[in-house]
């Protein structure tokens, strides 16, 4: 698993064997490390104000490839070979050349309503959540010159997102989870919500089940196979803040704040006990 970790970098973590988690590998940097993403053999790290390229494969250690810096500031990446997308902040969003890792090259920013913190790409079309403005929809076709295509403004703030056709997942903060249609870009519409979540800070997708760390009340499963009547199932009470929250077959990994690297196992409707946490 690869962690972001803030001013302690980019660390990896040997999840193979859940009951004991080991470290693996950091990478360094002077920012902080606030996303990444990951298209072997790189990872593409949103650090500080800019994007670095890093080899991900060498046993034990992270080779720094290249860095672009950027005006604004780096929250997230997503990658779709040779390109880059980086959520930056005020800045909006940065397509990065990467077909030199050791050069990664800038194209000029689109800028976006609000502050760019999180992305996700979907085939051609980028989903942006974009703090107190909501959902970004941008056009990747052309990756030297993104284009708006949409916007729904959430009733909280925006700062995570997923997609699954057609419908975009969006941590919403005080908001909640929003559910929202983007079969039209140009006229996305909300069809459905969980709005007594007042931390949603990130969410994951697993079968029918929408997983929303939750911060200071930990992670929480709803049901979302009526995209428009999410109901809640369970939640586990992490011992941290749950801030972020992915999920690799049915073992959840949830970025827990003061509670480190937590590892879930989910084979129900319910959250078992954590097999392991490491604290950083």
């Amino acid at each position: 698993a690869l962690v972001s970790a803030g001013y302690s970098g980019l660390h990896v973590v040997d999840c193979s064997a859940p009951a004991q988690l080991t470290p693996a590998a950091v990478y360094r940097t002077e920012e902080p490390v606030r996303g990444s993403s990951v298209a072997l053999p790189y990872a593409y790290v949103a650090a500080g104000t800019g994007l670095c390229v890093v080899d991900v494969t060498g046993k034990g250690q992270l080779q720094h490839e290249g860095c672009a810096a950027t005006t604004g500031m780096a929250f997230d990446s997503a990658v779709a070979l040779p390109y880059a997308l980086l959520a930056n902040g005020l800045t909006g969003v940065v397509s990065v050349d990467c077909s030199e890792p050791v050069v990664p090259l800038l194209y000029t920013p689109l800028n976006t309503p609000g502050q760019a913190v999180s992305i996700w790409l979907d085939g051609r079309k980028a989903y942006v959540a974009d703090s107190g403005f909501g959902l970004a929809v941008l056009d990747f076709a052309d990756p030297a010159a993104l284009r708006a295509l949409g916007s729904f403004d959430t009733s909280g703030s925006a700062v995570d997102v997923v997609v699954r056709w057609p419908h975009a997942f969006v941590a919403d903060e005080s908001g909640g989870l929003r559910v929202l249609d983007v079969t039209s870009p140009e006229q996305v519409r909300e069809v459905g919500a969980f709005g007594h979540l007042l931390d949603a800070r990130g969410v994951a997708l697993l079968g029918d089940w929408a997983l929303v760390a939750n911060g200071a009340s930990g992670v929480h499963v709803l049901d979302i196979s009526d995209p428009g009547a999410p109901r809640e199932l369970t939640r586990y009470d992490t011992p941290g803040y749950a801030e972020g929250v992915t999920v690799s077959g049915n073992t959840v990994y949830v970025a827990d704040g003061t509670g480190g690297l937590l590892l879930l196992r989910m084979p129900t409707n319910r959250l078992y006990l954590p097999l392991m946490r490491r604290g950083r």
